[in-house]
């Protein structure tokens, strides 16, 4: 799907290929449509979600003291405009409608950072 909506007419990715065969335009438009939806969706519930965290914890009302939000992974980086979309409801959600401000950051090797300090606080 991700391959697809980044270059539609490319005949490298599954859908791509499968297209090439016997889809017409109006097939192209409607499916990038239909996935680019599906994306859109994804955004969406992911920045639900972080909204609210954001709004349980109570904090962020101080923009010189932005809530940190942790992201990670290919899917939110890489994927077809989700990092632009999670920002941009983000924005919507909290700081225009809310007055919270918030900070998307990443970490190298926060997942195995994580399991240690895990491990070692575990007993």
């Amino acid at each position: 799907m991700d391959s697809f909506l980044h270059a539609p007419y490319s005949t490298a990715s599954v859908l791509g290929a499968k297209a090439a065969e016997s889809a017409t335009e109006e097939d192209y438009a409607r499916l990038f449509q239909l996935l680019d939806a599906i994306v859109d969706r994804c955004a969406r519930l992911a920045s639900a979600i972080l909204a609210a965290c954001v709004i349980k914890s109570g904090a962020g009302r101080d923009a010189t003291r932005p809530v940190c939000l942790l992201c990670d992974g290919t899917s939110f980086y890489k994927t077809y405009k989700v990092r632009a979309r999670v920002e941009a409801f983000l924005e919507s959600l909290l700081v225009q409608k809310r007055g919270l401000y918030y900070d998307i950051v990443s970490i190298d090797n926060d997942i195995t950072l994580g399991s240690a300090i895990g491990g070692l606080i575990a007993k």
